[in-house]
């Protein structure tokens, strides 16, 4: 999910700008404060890392499962006898050959 990288680092900008330039426009009251919007974009930015750490982490751990299985049913293969090779001496339900 490399959008949510992409759009992390397009509010990490926008937030910046807000802050730095802090246009009395672009402001925010809550409860009587006046913030920056700003914070806002920091914050929608700081959503977009998390969700990009989780998906990067769930696909991590998702490979890391696969390959445990996939070494668990090889090593199970391995384990295994293979059938016994039948004496053709003794093979009465077989019609004979002459």
């Amino acid at each position: 999910m490399k959008i949510s990288a992409i759009l992390a680092g397009f509010w990490l900008l926008v937030g910046a700008t807000l802050l730095v330039a802090d246009p009395q426009e672009l402001q925010v009251r809550v409860g009587g404060q006046s913030y920056s919007a700003g914070w806002v974009a920091l914050l929608l930015a700081a959503w977009n890392l998390v969700r990009w750490w989780s998906v990067r982490s769930s696909g991590r751990q998702q490979r890391a499962s696969d390959e445990a299985a996939r070494r668990r049913e090889r090593a199970r293969r391995e384990r295994e006898v293979p059938p016994e090779e039948r004496n053709p001496d003794f093979q009465f339900e077989d019609p004979p050959t002459s």
